[in-house]
């Protein structure tokens, strides 16, 4: 389930909802970027909806491609990272 916006929320918001119902499948958009991606996943997050954290527009404007892939790799790293240590 995509709720939006996430910020508004927050990760504590996915703790409590999935307490009483662990079977949701819960993905933050709005307000997930590199400092809250873990915080997401740790909550209990399957899946994050990353927009401008990921494709910014002056990345975008300057066609600067590598640094889109750069922040890629680093969101998928803290994910990683963030899975690992929930188990």
């Amino acid at each position: 389930m995509k709720v939006f916006p996430g910020g508004q929320f927050g990760p504590a918001y996915f703790k409590d909802v999935l307490a009483p119902m662990p079977h949701l499948k819960l993905t933050p958009t709005g307000g997930v970027d590199l400092t809250t991606a873990a915080e997401w996943i740790r909550a209990g997050a399957v899946t994050l909806g990353v927009g401008s954290a990921l494709v910014t527009k002056k990345a975008l404007a300057e066609r600067n491609f590598a640094e889109i892939e750069r922040l890629a790799r680093e969101f998928v790293r803290i994910v990683a990272e963030a899975r690992a240590a929930r188990k």
